[in-house]
């Protein structure tokens, strides 16, 4: 039988494992996982639906989600990644064309995440067709989310906004990623969520959050927000690529193929039908 010291030292010994349990949270499954470092890119190419002048066109829709060395100085890609003070991230670029009868609109959309904790640290939106350019930015302190940019429109000219920081603020063009997250590491959703609106158009528009809900079933996961539902879909396997999303506007992504690519090393005539 064990005596009292003895017992007290199996008290504080376990004592000790529950604590270091608590402290040390496991690694997130898809931030840590090894293809990040494979040195290609996740390249997912979506036929799309995207709504403009009252109705949805025809689209191509390019995810590429890369790993990436950023500047957290500059809030940039950083030369070297050796640099002492280079923090890797995660970057989605959302690269989409639109026809629309005699010109298109060309839009991309760029988010980075830290890699260690997955928090957003930057966002960046450019916008170009016939009538104009337009470009957003948003930068992440501890306490709020500072916006600025410029649009071609009367009375938009600039943009100079800044959201406090609140619990759960998402914003709505990074839920491919937000929600990956969750399937990935088989975490619930969240009772709520505080959604900033896409900045993926060309006026100054709205980054006010307004609250919105997330359930998940197996690997469809709805999201009601103020402006409806959306209903995303997931690839059972893993990494969990999005293969669509319904949007509640009417506008949609369907996946054609996604691959794994070093796209900055093909920029050939003739590269493209590595895309094919």
């Amino acid at each position: 039988m064990l005596n009292f010291s003895k017992m007290r030292l199996v008290f504080i010994y376990f004592t000790l494992l529950c604590l270091v349990a608590t402290s040390c949270a496991a690694p997130s499954r898809l931030l840590s996982a090894p293809f990040w470092d494979d040195g290609k890119a996740e390249i997912s190419i979506y036929e799309a639906q995207r709504l403009h002048y009252g109705r949805l066109n025809t689209s191509k829709i390019t995810y590429f989600f890369v790993k990436e060395s950023f500047s957290p100085k500059e809030m940039v890609k950083s030369n070297d990644y050796r640099a002492p003070n280079a923090v890797p991230v995660i970057k989605l670029n959302q690269v989409i064309t639109t026809p629309t009868g005699t010109y298109d609109y060309q839009q991309m959309h760029s988010s980075f995440w830290s890699k260690d904790s997955g928090r957003l640290l930057k966002f960046a939106m450019s916008h170009h067709e016939a009538c104009g350019a337009t470009y957003k930015q948003g930068v992440l302190s501890e306490s709020s989310l500072v916006i600025k940019g410029s649009t071609y429109w009367q009375g938009q000219s600039q943009i100079h906004e800044t959201v406090p920081i609140a619990s759960n603020l998402w914003l709505y063009d990074e839920i491919p990623f937000r929600v990956r997250l969750l399937l990935a590491d088989q975490i619930p959703a969240p009772e709520n969520v505080q959604l900033i609106p896409s900045s993926i158009h060309s006026q100054a528009g709205s980054f006010q959050p307004a609250p919105a809900t997330l359930s998940i079933d197996a690997y469809t996961v709805t999201i009601t927000h103020t402006g409806g539902t959306d209903v995303l879909e997931f690839d059972p396997q893993w990494p969990h690529v999005m293969t669509s999303w319904q949007q509640a506007d009417g506008e949609s992504l369907k996946l054609e193929k996604t691959l794994r690519l070093d796209y900055w090393n093909h920029h050939s005539p003739g590269d493209e039908k590595l895309l094919d």
